[in-house]
Order: structure tokens, then C-alpha cells, then sequence
């Protein structure tokens, strides 16, 4: 900090000193001061009373947040301390209930769109948040025909994914040892190949499924002439698991135990 005006130093440091370490450690309230002090900004800077054309809102567009991230930060934010405006959940766009594009994969596609083709394709079954994901064992999955049985929880009867046994089979054939399902394909920085993924991660390997989701439907509009193709590729690029979720939810799809937030806005 040592870039900051005293005055400005002092403030932060009287601003950390007021917040519990636990605050700090809680990592959107932490991700969104780090942003702030990269451009040169306190993060106190961030208050307002409305948010379109406010600081938080600038720092939002020059990192590319998406409306969800910006929502989660300020709800952070607010919780220890910081004064920064009101930013409303953003509610699912109308969009098909069915997303074909996004559960295709063929023998030449790498792992990475196996694993994310199985995972969207589980989740019409099982809309759970990201964490549920990230927790979730290899063991809970298992073949019974052409369809899979998802068993979260050993308490509870198992959930039936239709028609999704060849995409779990095409994972597991190139998938690495791991006691997790969603598992990373590579050694990082803080992990090991099949290890874990986090919950970031995996809403990152969300975003490029749907990249991928989008060009194919955008090909396959050309090819056919058919709009309902033309507005999943539009619907796609601007897509985030979270919002799938609730499109899942809204389209009548369970809602997993105890994970049901998002019922209220799915239902409307």
C-alpha cells in the first residue's frame, strides 16, 4: 500500500483494522478491494447511492464482471462495511428450456468438453449450486442402462438422468484418477491433476462450454434457417451456470435438497 497518499493509507489501514480478520479472509469481499487498489483505488471509493454510472459500476466494466459477479461482490461489500450501492440479483433471461447444444460431444472433442457436457447434462436432473459440484465424489455417480443414477447423498433415493451413460462413459475413458467427479484434467498452481475444482474454476469451464455451445448453434442457424437456433446463440455467450440453474428450475426441473435457493426467482 505503500502507493496510496498517507491520508489514504491511514484510511485503510483504519478501514482493516475495523474489519475482523475472518472479513478478510471471505474471498469476494476480499477479490473486490484487491480490484479497487489495482487501479489505484480505496476501496471506501466504491460507496454510492446508485449504481449506473458509480465507481463500482466503472471498476465492474473494466474488469469484464458479469452482472451476477458485480451482485455478489456488492452483497460482500456491504456485509463489512463498505458503503457501495445497491445491486439488484439479476434475474434469468427468458430462454428455452431445452439447451441441446450444450450436452454434444463427439470422439474427437477434447476432455474438457466431455467433462463439461456431462455436467450440464447431470444438472437438468440435479440444478445444484457450484460448491455442490465441486464436492462431489466419483463414487455418487453410477451406469444403470442408458441412463445414470446420480446419489448425492446416501440418505436419499438416487436422481435419474436420462440418456446421460454415454457421456459419463466418454469422461471416465479419458478422465484422470480422482475420488471427485468434476476433476481437473492438469497440475496448477494450487493443485494436482485430478484434484478438486473449485468452484471459479468451474464456473470458467462453464463459460467456454457455452463459446463453444454458442458457435454451434450459431453454425447450425445458418445451415437450417431455423431462429429458435439464432437465439440459443445469442442466449449463450452471456450465459452463466447460475443462470442456467434457474432456467433449470424454471423449466420444472427438481430442486436438489438442501440447495434450493433460487426457487423464488426461478418461479417467476
Amino acid at each position: 500500500m505503500a502507493w496510496l497518499p498517507a491520508g489514504r493509507r491511514a484510511a485503510f489501514e483504519q478501514l482493516a483494522a475495523a474489519v475482523p480478520a475472518t472479513h478478510w479472509a471471505h474471498r469476494p469481499f476480499r477479490w473486490l478491494a484487491d480490484a479497487a487498489l489495482e487501479v489505484g483505488l480505496h476501496p471506501v471509493d466504491l460507496a454510492g447511492d446508485h449504481y449506473p454510472g458509480s465507481r463500482l459500476q466503472q471498476l465492474a466494466g473494466g474488469r469484464g464482471w458479469a452482472d451476477a459477479t458485480v451482485c455478489l461482490y456488492a452483497k460482500a461489500a456491504r456485509t463489512h462495511g463498505l458503503a457501495v450501492p445497491w445491486v439488484p440479483t439479476p434475474e434469468p433471461t427468458r430462454g428455452p428450456s431445452a439447451l441441446p447444444e450444450l450436452y454434444v460431444h463427439t470422439d474427437r472433442q477434447p476432455a474438457t468438453v466431455a467433462r463439461a457436457a456431462l455436467w450440464c447434462r447431470l444438472a437438468t436432473r440435479w440444478p445444484a449450486p457450484l460448491p455442490a459440484w465441486s464436492d462431489l465424489a466419483r463414487a455418487a455417480v453410477t451406469l444403470d442402462g442408458g441412463d445414470v443414477l446420480l446419489r448425492p447423498e446416501r440418505s436419499r433415493p438416487p436422481v435419474r438422468v436420462e440418456g446421460a451413460a454415454p457421456l459419463l462413459a466418454a469422461w471416465w475413458e479419458c478422465a484422470p484418477a480422482s475420488d471427485t467427479l468434476l476433476c481437473t484434467l492438469r497440475a496448477g498452481p494450487y493443485g494436482v491433476r485430478g484434484g478438486p475444482m473449485a468452484p471459479r474454476t468451474l464456473e470458467h469451464a462453464f463459460r467456454l462450454h457455452c463459446r463453444r455451445a454458442a458457435t454451434l448453434a450459431a453454425e447450425m442457424a445458418e445451415i437450417s434457417g431455423d431462429p429458435v437456433h439464432a437465439r440459443r446463440a445469442r442466449l449463450y455467450p452471456d450465459l452463466t451456470y447460475d443462470r442456467y440453474r434457474r432456467l433449470l428450475l424454471a423449466a420444472g426441473a427438481p430442486a436438489p435438497r438442501p440447495y434450493r435457493r433460487g426457487l423464488v426467482r426461478a418461479a417467476r
